[in-house]
Parts: C-alpha cells; structure tokens; sequence
C-alpha cells in the first residue's frame, strides 16, 4: 500500500466544504483586492473544545497535477488518491483550511491562506464576513509554518490585513 505525507491528503470535511459554495459575494475590501473571485465556501466544520469555539474556514482551493508530487510517480499519486476518493481528473484539488477559535477573550485565527496567490484562492475574507467577522476583529493570528498557503492573506499591498492582531 502506498503511503503519502500528510499534507499530502488532508480532505474529509474541506473536501465537503469544496463541494458547496454559498451565494455570499465577497463584500471586504480585501476580498475585493483579490485576484480569484469565486463564491466564499461555508465553513466546514464548528465545534467546541472546552471554553474554545473552532470554526474551520477555506480560503479557497488549487487543483494540483499527479506530476507535483516529488518522489513518486504520477501513477502511484493517482492510485493513491483514488482510494481516498481525492482524485480528480488529471490531479487532486487542495482545500486551503484555516481555523478561527473563540476562546471568549478575544478571536484567533490559525494561518491565513494563500490569498490568491495559488489556485481559485482569495475567499478568505468573504468567509469570515459570512460568519459575522470583520478582519479587525481578529485579536491574533497564529501561524503554523512558513509557507505560501500559511502566510499569503497577512499583508496586502503593504498593509496588514488583519491590524488589530499580534502574529
């Protein structure tokens, strides 16, 4: 059986939240900023953890070809990804997830997306308006690594996006 990384494969609930679109425009002024113009996608998910309220979010998604995984062929990605019902043709469709946690306080957000900058990506702002957030009602951002599709929605033309929030 082949085995792929994590970030390889991270669907389930985001590959739901794929399928559906909701008929929110984008009505932020980032949002408006932002190359892609697609519908916002719903949030995936909202549950509690204790005092934490977490609702999952997308940004948006970017359809990757099977040759874009180093280390293993093109087939092997595909057979792969057909079991997990992730394949599409020609490739697998990445779902950008970030995370928005009330502790109570004050509101979080876990990465920011790629904002536009890969795929049909930009969605970000228009899904936190769907839920009733403005961006400076972000109280900190946190963010899980480095990457493009971690870090992309922070900064926009040299301004930060979301300015109420230490990162």
């Amino acid at each position: 059986m082949t085995t792929l990384p994590r970030r390889a494969f991270t669907f389930g609930l985001p590959a739901a939240a794929a399928a559906a679109t909701s008929a929110l425009p984008p009505r932020t002024a980032f949002a408006q900023g932002q190359a892609a113009r697609a519908k916002p996608l719903p949030p995936a998910a909202r549950f509690r953890i204790g005092r934490f309220t977490v609702t999952a979010l997308a940004d948006g998604y970017a359809d990757m070809p099977f040759s874009y995984f180093p280390g293993r062929t093109p087939q092997e990605i595909e057979g792969a990804a057909e079991v997990q019902s992730a394949a599409k043709p020609g490739g697998i469709r990445f779902v950008f997830n970030q995370y928005l946690v009330d502790d109570g306080e004050r509101l979080i957000l876990i990465d920011t997306g790629p904002a536009g900058s890969l795929g049909k990506t930009g969605q970000l702002p228009a899904a936190l308006d769907a839920v009733g957030v403005r961006p400076e009602g972000i109280g900190a951002i946190i963010i899980t690594h480095a990457h493009q599709d971690h870090i992309g929605g922070l900064v926009s033309g040299g301004r930060q996006n979301y300015p109420s929030s230490g990162v």
